[in-house]
């Protein structure tokens, strides 16, 4: 079965991006997790922000955004996807485990009254993705910005995670996603649900409490990760260079790091799944 999360939070800067990356290249290699081993999954990334850097991490062959963008703007992968057509978006191949629909700095995905899209199609378009490339799961990198900015991709998703950083704006706009969500949910009669937040670039040195940060979530219902993602210099040597970290030197402990919150996240869509069996 294909799970399909995006990852979202309306306030920009928070490491949509960066978590996007990290996820597909550990779920994708064969790891161990505590002494646990896990088969490498198939992973297809979607990269719905209209900069686009996402799809700059993995297109490798373009050394500038400009390059990129000229070429990307003729591509219209996004506009496929959920334009009402007959055709499916290009597919990137990024490795053998890893595909991409790259983003489009042209395309148009704001929802309201006057939008052409048919975002459902969007969702029925990326399940038929899901199927023909056989994929465990699809990653939906979104926009920042109101609530319509990234509509599409939860409609999208069946699941949400969400990045905050360690600052009182990111996590009461976490707060508003996970509002979002429910609304969408009721809106379109589908089920869609929260991971809960991730703290991203959390440093026990900032003198931050993670039980603390998460205390106005908690308070609300909503969960947040045990296990959340330090942007340490091997992480950020990773983006800089467009480098899986696995070909990073001294990335043992960002690895572990990752695939530790990886396990926690997998352990809750197994759980949430077994409850809806």
């Amino acid at each position: 079965m294909t799970h399909i999360i995006a990852i979202a939070n309306e306030k920009g800067g928070v490491g949509k991006t960066p978590i996007c990356w990290l996820m597909a290249q550990r779920l994708s290699e064969l790891s161990y997790i505590d002494g646990n081993g896990r088969d490498p999954q198939r992973v297809l990334c979607v990269d719905l922000d209209q900069l686009c850097c996402l799809s700059f991490l993995f297109l490798e062959k373009y050394e500038s955004f400009k390059e990129m963008w000229t070429d990307l703007a003729k591509d219209n992968a996004i506009e496929i996807l959920l334009e009402k057509d007959d055709r499916l978006p290009t597919i990137k191949t990024y490795n053998s485990n890893i595909d991409l629909i790259s983003g489009s700095p042209n395309a148009s995905i704001i929802t309201n009254d006057n939008q052409p899209h048919d975002v459902t199609l969007g969702y029925k378009r990326i399940r038929e993705l899901a199927e023909k490339g056989d994929y465990d799961y699809i990653l939906i990198d979104t926009k920042a910005g109101p609530k319509k900015k990234y509509k599409a991709s939860i409609i999208m998703a069946d699941y949400v995670l969400i990045p905050a950083t360690q600052d009182i704006f990111s996590i009461q706009a976490a707060i508003n996603t996970e509002g979002f969500i429910k609304d969408i949910s009721s809106q379109y009669e589908k089920s869609v649900t929260s991971l809960g937040t991730v703290f991203v670039g959390y440093q026990n040195s900032l003198g931050d409490d993670i039980e603390k940060l998460a205390q106005p979530l908690k308070e609300r219902g909503y969960y947040s990760f045990t296990n959340n993602i330090k942007l340490s210099k091997s992480i950020k040597k990773s983006l800089h260079t467009r480098q899986p970290l696995n070909k990073i030197t001294n990335s043992h402990v960002a690895r572990k790091n990752i695939d530790r919150f990886v396990k926690e996240m997998t352990v809750r869509i197994n759980t949430m799944e077994s409850y809806k069996k």
